[in-house]
């Protein structure tokens, strides 16, 4: 796998003096068998910088899809023929931003659901563990016990109760 490491110029060029961004190629290693990388443009290919991406109206998001169909297209390592091309690329760019916010929005409420809910179960009340239930069945047992001991020492109390 080769790797390189970018100047970053003052934007609007493809030279580092003159403002964009100049690979300095590392020492190229083999990249693993399998693993697909970034195609490289045809030779004699020019590649238009990211201001080429920008829209003629541009929004407040504009910078960011501009980027990233700039990355989209040195990615396929084909520059776009033609403006067409360029709003393609623009639009699989909002889309996969698009798809990407609705992800990130999704799993972010999901965790924050997830928080909620262990909050709402850790505030909660303790139920009575099996000890206190253990000791609360066996002092009732102790009352009717009790209750039928004291029946059964008054006989007169347990003849009018039973109707004899």
């Amino acid at each position: 796998m080769s790797e390189t490491t970018d100047t970053i110029a003052p934007a609007g060029t493809g030279t580092p003096a003159a403002g964009g961004l100049a690979p300095n190629p590392a020492p190229a290693t083999a990249a693993p068998s399998g693993v697909a990388g970034p195609r490289p443009a045809p030779p004699g290919a020019s590649f238009p910088g990211p201001a080429a991406f920008r829209a003629s109206q541009p929004g407040p998001e504009d910078r960011l899809i501009a980027q990233v169909a700039f990355a989209m297209a040195a990615e396929g390592g084909t520059p776009p023929r033609d403006a067409e091309a360029v709003q393609a690329l623009r639009n699989q760019a909002t889309a996969a931003l698009s798809e990407f916010a609705f992800r990130y929005l999704h799993n972010r409420v999901d965790e924050i659901r997830k928080e909620a809910a262990t909050e709402a179960t850790a505030g909660a009340a303790q139920g009575p563990g099996f000890l206190r239930l253990v000791l609360a069945n066996l002092v009732a047992l102790g009352l009717w016990g009790a209750a039928l001991y004291a029946l059964a020492g008054n006989s007169h109390l347990l003849a009018r109760l039973t109707g004899h």
